[in-house]
């Protein structure tokens, strides 16, 4: 019983190696609060947490309570050697890297997984409800005059790997053929891609096709079989990819796509470097509500029917 104005706590203040006389705690409960407390004094100082990725001061690690997570105690008990101690320091951030770097790998392996899943119904989707639209523009082909309805290309995917894409015919039959000698004639100024604004092999539903992207719409089939994505940088030629550098190089690391960022910011009126630069922009930031907002973009873009040729 507690005697009316007087503490039931002695008159020191309260510490792990020092308890009330009156209630002694036992040794295994004083060893986990002193384990927990200097884990928590570790985490918190400057070395540690500049090792860990976290700037100096911060608390890395902790939450909102300034107490190590009780997921963390297993590996935090690592840390609650003296601060000296600097063999339990790396173990310590070594830990916290690795469970940094887990965190990120998880989050980009559910990303991947859900790109693909959107892409499936998607381009299912599109392919079905489009089907009428396709299939009058095949008729605008076959009626402007003879040859295939569809035109497919070789084209350098991620990593690397070649793929042929599918494309409304928009030039004449025997377009490739006619390529080397327009080659010096590029509107681009570089030399990695070949654009004109007035191109003499266009057919006349040709022109209309590719001012509205339209001769696009067969890649849907190439989303749905796996070979792109309806977002990411757009599959460039054999001949381009043997032109790249360093940087451009690294366009290849994603699955192209049917639009990206440069798609919605200029299309061809943008020179191949910025193109470059906001793919690996892209690649990133690369998340599934940026590859919303790139499509919502590119209905407007597509109509505005600017930078296409």
């Amino acid at each position: 019983m507690v005697l009316r104005g007087r503490s039931p706590f002695p008159s020191s203040r309260f510490s792990l190696d020092k308890t009330p006389s009156s209630a002694p705690l036992p040794d295994s409960v004083l060893e986990s609060l002193r384990r927990t407390r200097l884990a928590s004094q570790l985490l918190q100082s400057s070395d540690v947490a500049g090792s860990c990725g976290a700037p100096p001061g911060t608390n890395a690690g902790m939450n909102e309570m300034g107490m190590v997570p009780t997921a963390y105690l297993g590996e935090a008990s690592l840390c609650a050697s003296p601060p000296r101690d600097r063999r339990a320091r790396a173990r310590c951030a070594e830990f916290l890297a690795t469970l940094a770097s887990s965190t990120r790998a998880l989050r980009a392996r559910s990303y991947r997984v859900t790109k693909r899943w959107f892409d499936l119904v998607f381009a299912a989707a599109a392919l079905v409800v489009l089907a009428p639209v396709m299939v009058l523009i095949g008729l605008a082909i076959r009626a402007e005059g003879r040859g295939p309805v569809l035109f497919s290309q070789e084209r350098v995917g991620r990593g690397g790997r070649r793929f042929r894409i599918y494309k409304f015919r928009s030039m004449i039959v025997d377009a490739e053929t006619n390529y080397v000698e327009l080659r010096g004639r590029s509107d681009d100024g570089g030399d990695v891609r070949f654009k004109m604004r007035s191109d003499p092999r266009l057919t006349l539903v040709g022109r209309v096709l590719r001012r509205f992207s339209l001769d696009e719409l067969p890649q849907f089939w190439n989303v749905l079989r796996g070979e792109m994505s309806m977002v990411g940088p757009r599959p460039p030629l054999p001949c381009e990819v043997l032109k790249y550098d360093a940087g451009a190089r690294r366009r290849l690391r994603v699955k192209p796509g049917l639009t990206c960022i440069w798609q919605v910011s200029g299309r061809a009126d943008l020179p191949f470097d910025r193109q470059v630069e906001l793919d690996l922009d892209y690649i990133r930031q690369q998340s599934v509500v940026l590859d919303l907002w790139l499509m919502a973009r590119t209905v407007p873009a597509v109509l505005s029917g600017r930078g296409a040729y």
